[in-house]
């Protein structure tokens, strides 16, 4: 059962209560004390920023196209230029969901989470010193860091609902193979991307060990499939690896070893799924109906 539905009525609440309101945007301000919408600040080139879109990011996308020329083509739909139209209620919905215009990169969502579960924000590093050709100390990057205001025991409530997730939740066969998976935590994401001629990008975020998190895990596989049934179990061989354990092999003698997707009839390229009835010559914006049942729509792991 997706938990998108939890989310999307928190947005609403929010949005009966503050709309129009300097308090509209709280969701997104949340999101931007993670890190989200902005550069790590990690030391490597060509970093992206990604995207949290509030009502003035679009009242600026709106001022940009008014003032270009008529013939350029829109940036935004016609819809969103009438009264009213600019900023809605299902903007916000698909914001607390990671869907629509929300843009994150998986080293975003690795900062977001070890944020989440440790309290502290820190800005990554690849680099940790340099040394000239001695051996000797030239310089030892300093990571800074921000701590988080965050409520009273929650640390303790996030990292049991993570833990949840390996033990008991969607990601449980994945994570059951470990030997301590207990010591584990995370979030399984299903992004759709269009449903009707792709499979979802399969995304895994979380930490290890759970109650005194070191390491933060971020996995996405293109197209891959479910969160639960592709980017889980390698974030699980991952965290096998980091806390010593013997890693259970994903491929064992030349087939997919368990727990991993594409086994017991399920189909890669969802053309080959006749009840989807998608003609691919067809283009897909044109077909009728809705996407199956099951299919989560989210570009990042639900929060």
């Amino acid at each position: 059962k997706s938990c998108n539905i939890y989310f999307w009525q928190t947005a609403l609440n929010l949005w009966d209560e503050y709309k129009g309101t300097d308090r509209e945007a709280v969701l997104q301000e949340t999101a931007r004390t993670l890190g989200l919408g902005s550069d790590t600040g990690i030391d490597l080139p060509f970093e992206a920023a990604g995207r949290i879109p509030d009502r003035s990011l679009f009242e600026q996308l709106k001022e940009e196209q008014l003032s270009r020329d008529p013939d350029a083509p829109p940036i935004l739909h016609p819809s969103r230029l009438e009264p009213g139209g600019l900023w809605v209620g299902g903007d916000l919905m698909n914001v607390a969901i990671g869907q629509g215009d929300v843009l994150a990169t998986p080293l975003q969502m690795a900062v977001a989470y070890g944020a989440l579960a440790t309290g502290i924000r820190w800005e990554p590093r690849i680099v940790q010193s340099i040394h000239d050709h001695r051996g000797d100390l030239v310089s030892e990057a300093v990571a800074p860091s921000v701590e988080l205001d965050l409520p009273p025991g929650f640390l303790a409530e996030f990292r049991r609902d993570m833990r949840g997730v390996t033990t008991e939740g969607t990601a449980s066969t994945a994570f059951e193979v470990m030997e301590r998976p207990g010591l584990t935590g995370g979030k399984t994401g299903t992004a759709d991307v269009d449903p009707r001629t792709k499979l979802p990008h399969s995304w895994f975020v979380g930490v290890t060990p759970v109650d005194d998190p070191e390491y933060a895990v971020a996995v996405v596989v293109e197209e891959g499939g479910a969160g639960s049934q592709v980017a889980a179990p390698i974030a699980r061989a991952i965290m096998q690896h980091l806390l010593g354990e013997e890693v259970v092999p994903l491929v064992e003698d030349g087939e997919l070893g368990q727990p991993f997707p594409w086994q017991d009839g399920f189909e890669r390229n969802p053309l080959d799924d006749p009840s989807l009835d998608v003609d691919p010559g067809v283009d897909p914006s044109e077909v009728d109906g809705e996407p199956e049942d099951g299919i989560e729509a989210a570009e990042v792991p639900d929060p």
